[in-house]
């Protein structure tokens, strides 16, 4: 039966006594006929009729349930209707006036009565005018739109929205209110805290040992605070500033890479970061500006020729390359640079010389590191690799980053490094900034991914991290009883303790170079810290499945593109290339390997002395098994995505083949 009353949902019509109005619904469960009457003294009478009732009442007329619930409909639309109030009848008048395709028989006319039930109260002066006054809207309503039933639905439309309205507003009323009170909470915890601060700093002024210099106290109270994670703050706060000397050469090193050269794909114009000036191809090889006030300086070394041949840009593949100038504050003009220039001593010249080299694959870190020993300033190769890489990719300028902190704060982080370390330490992490930096470059991978900056900013800060206060030992070894095991109980002790450890130094007044928004500085020390923890043994396994899971489903892609990576993926391939750089020594030429691999050897067997740590039977046993299972592993895998790394295989299988030859040696000495 109920399979035709889709012909309509609700008919409301208007009785010709112009006293009553008769409404026909389905009910909800679709399994009855409603019929109600309102009148205008209040009266309601109501009848709900199941299929077998409306059998009765169709069996009438004798039609089938289309022509019955056809005609039905039109009765309630012609206002074909009768109501006795007295018997509470309601009849209905079934006027067929020629054949049509679904009652294709001769005219007929017939009345049907319907009876209903009383349901509303008696007329009554007190207790009527609710109903009353509803049931005079309808019927001011039906007599206004002359019994139209598409109006009547837009009404009920109309009606229905305006409920959803006045809920949604009670919605918003009641969360209104619930801000209102939190922000009358926080504004009076701000009131008390000002009140609170203002005291603090009477107090202090008052206070003879603090008088004029409260502020300092302050400062050392945040310093006693973070030395539980840097047991050498204070000496780091009290260590002298740099000389001028040191700082002359970081200025000819600045001066040397006025811009920062990425090499993007032409639909990645519109995303490039803000201030880069682009220019067309042609104009980089031959040096001549772009025009306006970012410019390249014109100088006789040509560096925007040099530079778009140190990035191997092929003018046939049509690729844009554009140029940020570093322009903030402490900019060095052309003569500036070549005055200082001048003014550097011999070994400082060869440390700028030797930086001409970053971002080349043959680049030597442990080459530079005595360069930069015999240099103003007795630094480190960190300090340098990492100011130079920060100012050539542009980090420095795009988050307008405070130079002389910055510097004070990669010293201090070069000198937290363990120098009795043979392997994990400053040098280890001026490496992984190197190769990074020419994963980023020359490996093409900035622009193949489409990296934000906020992206290379982490990977660096993560990369001059990694060996901050390594204990020289593996997590397993890591004494139960000491701070960082307790404060990071299985969790990456290692890892967590030297990216904690580092970022630590930058609460400090002296090291604050990172002026962002909490939120940026928050969102970029956590990439950072995702980062470092990745380099953790422990997690080779699951990252590389999980990669390689990644490859291939990105490999059966119906059209492969690394254009609209979402961010979860971005994160895994930094972590891979992040991984990637903290072994690359194994897949580096046969002079520096073994260099590296020597300080590995010897780290690993002070550890036993130590008894901090076990070593494999054999030697080359040892080392061949980190080129198998991880460094051969990470670089087949990146090499799908940034075909320029694939040259290092060819390293990586000679640097194999020596231990392969050597696995039958003897066993470590200890």
């Amino acid at each position: 039966m109920f399979a035709y009353s889709h012909v309509f949902v609700r008919v409301h019509s208007r009785l010709q006594d112009g006293q009553h109005c008769a409404i026909s619904t389905i009910d909800s469960s679709g399994d009855a006929l409603c019929l109600t009457v309102l009148g205008r003294d209040g009266a309601a009478f109501e009848g709900t009729f199941t299929e077998a009732d409306t059998m009765v009442l169709k069996n009438q007329v004798e039609l089938e349930w289309g022509p019955f619930f056809e005609l039905f409909q039109k009765a309630f639309v012609e206002r074909n209707l009768e109501f006795a109030p007295e018997t509470a009848t309601l009849r209905i008048h079934f006027k067929h006036d020629r054949p049509t395709e679904s009652l294709p028989v001769a005219a007929f006319s017939s009345w049907v009565s319907v009876p209903l039930e009383r349901m509303g109260p008696k007329p009554s002066d007190d207790g009527r005018k609710p109903v009353e006054r509803a049931t005079m809207g309808i019927l001011d309503f039906i007599g206004l739109r002359n019994g139209d039933r598409r109006e009547i639905e837009r009404v009920d439309e109309i009606c229905k929205r305006a409920e959803e309205a006045r809920v949604e507003a009670g919605w918003v009323a009641q969360e209104t209110a619930m801000l209102q009170a939190e922000l009358d909470v926080a504004t009076a915890q701000h009131d008390e805290a000002k009140k609170q601060y203002t005291e603090l700093a009477k107090m202090l002024e008052e206070c003879p040992a603090t008088a004029g210099k409260w502020e300092a106290v302050i400062d050392a109270a945040d310093t006693d605070r973070i030395v539980s994670r840097v047991p050498n703050a204070k000496a780091e706060l009290a260590a002298p500033a740099p000389p001028d000397a040191f700082r002359n050469l970081l200025g000819a090193i600045k001066g040397r890479w006025p811009h920062t050269v990425m090499v993007t794909r032409p639909d990645h114009v519109a995303h490039s970061p803000e201030g880069h000036v682009q220019q067309p191809l042609a104009n980089l090889m031959s040096g001549s500006g772009g025009g306006g006030t970012d410019a390249a300086p014109k100088s006789g070394r040509a560096p925007a020729a040099e530079a778009a041949a140190k990035y191997e840009v092929d003018d046939g593949e049509a690729l844009t390359a554009h140029i940020r100038h570093n322009s903030y504050t402490g900019k060095i003009d052309a003569p500036e640079h070549q005055r200082m220039v001048s003014a550097l001593s011999a070994p400082d010249m060869a440390v700028l010389s030797a930086l001409d080299r970053l971002g080349y694959w043959e680049f030597n870190v442990l080459e530079l590191e005595s360069l930069c020993r015999n240099a103003s300033g007795k630094y480190g190769a960190l300090v340098f690799v990492a100011y130079a890489a920060m100012n050539r990719l542009g980090v420095c300028a795009r988050f307008n980053l405070h130079e002389t902190a910055l510097v004070e704060y990669l010293i201090a982080v070069e000198r937290g490094c363990n120098a009795s370390n043979p392997f994990h330490n400053a040098m280890h992490a001026a490496d992984v900034v190197a190769t990074l930096f020419h994963f980023l470059t020359q490996g093409e991978a900035a622009w193949r991914i489409k990296l934000h900056d906020q992206d290379v900013l982490a990977l660096l800060l993560a990369a001059i991290a990694v060996t901050h206060q390594h204990p020289g030992i593996d997590n397993a070894a890591v004494p139960a009883n000491c701070y960082a095991a307790l404060m990071y109980p299985g969790q990456s002790i290692v890892e967590n303790h030297s990216i904690a450890s580092a970022f630590a130094l930058m609460s400090l007044q002296r090291y604050e170079f990172f002026p962002a928004t909490h939120d940026v500085r928050a969102d970029v020390q956590a990439q950072a810290a995702r980062l470092v923890l990745a380099t953790d043994p422990a997690k080779h396994a699951h990252i590389t499945k999980v990669f390689r899971r990644f490859i291939d489903h990105w490999q059966t892609a119906a059209s492969p593109s690394l254009d609209d990576m979402a961010r979860d993926d971005v994160m895994l391939v930094l972590m891979v290339l992040f991984k990637a750089a903290s072994v690359g020594f194994g897949a580096k030429d046969t002079q520096q390997y073994q260099a590296w691999v020597g300080r590995r050897s010897q780290e690993m067997k002070e550890a036993v002395k130590r008894g901090g740590g076990k070593l494999t039977a054999k030697e080359g046993e040892a080392h061949l098994n980190v080129l198998n299972y991880v460094v051969q592993p990470l670089y087949q895998l990146l090499t799908i995505i940034f075909p320029k790394l694939r040259p290092f295989g060819d390293m990586i299988a000679h640097n194999k083949q020596q231990w392969a030859e050597d696995c039958a040696s003897t066993p470590f000495a200890v």
